[in-house]
């Protein structure tokens, strides 16, 4: 199920900056929302992991995106699920140019 969430979290990401104007009118991460959003992950109201995205400008003036998403479910302290994901997107002009992900 989690797999499920992580994956339409990715794919959200994809086709919203992909649905993004190429032209100067592209909004800029860095100004919308600063260098990076956390996301606590809450399960039954406890806390179970993070989601976190980092914005970042290469050399040539390229947006990197960093996801990484962490979750961690213990009954009684034994680990009964674990899930780690992260990716890194590389954008030119709103487009994206570069996907690397691992889950």
């Amino acid at each position: 199920m989690f797999n499920h969430i992580i994956i339409i979290i990715t794919i959200f990401w994809i086709f919203f900056l992909t649905a993004l104007p190429s032209n100067s009118s592209t909004p800029d991460p860095l100004i919308l929302y600063g260098n990076n959003i956390h996301f606590s992950i809450y399960r039954n109201g406890k806390n179970i992991g993070d989601h976190n995205v980092v914005f970042k400008k290469n050399d040539n003036g390229n947006l990197i995106v960093e996801v990484s998403t962490i979750m961690n479910i213990k009954i009684f302290g034994i680990t009964i699920y674990n899930f780690s994901h992260s990716s890194t997107a590389l954008w030119n002009n709103g487009k994206l140019v570069n996907l690397i992900a691992t889950t």
